[in-house]
């Protein structure tokens, strides 16, 4: 009888309850600052995730597709070949 796989589903999203467990970030934030806006900043983010859910969008994708969109297209960098070499 082979052993049943304990790794089978590492890979899968973490919940909380029915939410990503990313979504609940703010609830954190809120339980450090309890005021009304921070509430109401949780409660909403709960359902803008859970709508991107909807749609078939995760919280790390959407968060990654804003950190883009933030960014903008053009991308600086300089190689490390390319990068001026410091005498010691």
């Amino acid at each position: 009888m082979p052993r049943p796989n304990v790794w089978r589903d590492s890979a899968e999203t973490t919940r909380l309850w029915v939410f990503d467990a990313l979504a609940g970030f703010p609830l954190i934030l809120m339980l450090l600052h309890l005021r009304w806006w921070t509430f109401g900043v949780a409660v909403t983010c709960f359902v803008v995730f859970g709508v991107l859910e909807r749609m078939g969008y995760s919280v790390r994708f959407a968060l990654r597709r804003l950190r883009a969109i933030a960014g903008g297209s053009v991308k600086l960098g300089q190689p490390w070949w390319g990068k001026r070499q410091e005498r010691l």
